[in-house]
């Protein structure tokens, strides 16, 4: 068993280069998630003058989260962990293109549909997190994991602080 003195730190992460590139990846993905999340609230709120209105874009992140967590695990189980996070962020990143494309080009997208897509973007959010810890086990040593998901939950909660 390893002493206390002997256990990894935040900085040993870092000899290991696959891990490096995950977390930095998702350092910069999850400030955007974060951003587009706000972006949206105030997008609804602005078109609609609702609190209600933007309160439903919550509502609707919540649900798609709740609904994609039930069966993550299992999916988790039976699909490659590395094609499962690209295609939930790939889906992820196409919905938020297809949303800010719009908006660049002036269109406004009626509420049902922004609630759409708001619950396949959290959806695509909960396939993917629980994916990525397995990942983060596959890459590090034993021994390291637990630093590891200790990291990536401070990314997480620095970036709702930050946001």
């Amino acid at each position: 068993m390893m002493s206390l003195r002997t256990k990894p730190g935040y900085r040993s992460l870092l000899l290991h280069h696959a891990f490096t590139l995950l977390w930095t990846g998702q350092a910069i993905s999850t400030f955007g998630d974060a951003l587009y999340d706000v972006a949206l609230l105030f997008y609804v709120f602005n078109t609609t003058r609702s609190a209600l209105a933007a309160s439903g874009i919550a509502v609707a992140a919540t649900v798609g989260r709740l609904l994609a967590s039930a069966p993550a695990a299992a999916v988790v189980d039976r699909v490659p962990v590395r094609r499962l996070m690209l295609l939930a962020d790939g889906v992820r990143f196409a919905l938020t293109l297809v949303v800010s494309a719009a908006w660049i080009h002036g269109a406004v997208l009626s509420l049902p549909l922004l609630y759409v897509l708001a619950c396949f973007v959290a959806a695509g959010g909960a396939l993917f997190d629980p994916a990525r810890a397995v990942a983060v086990a596959e890459i590090l040593p034993a021994d390291h994991v637990v630093v590891g998901n200790a990291l990536e939950r401070l990314l997480a909660s620095l970036t709702v602080t930050m946001t």
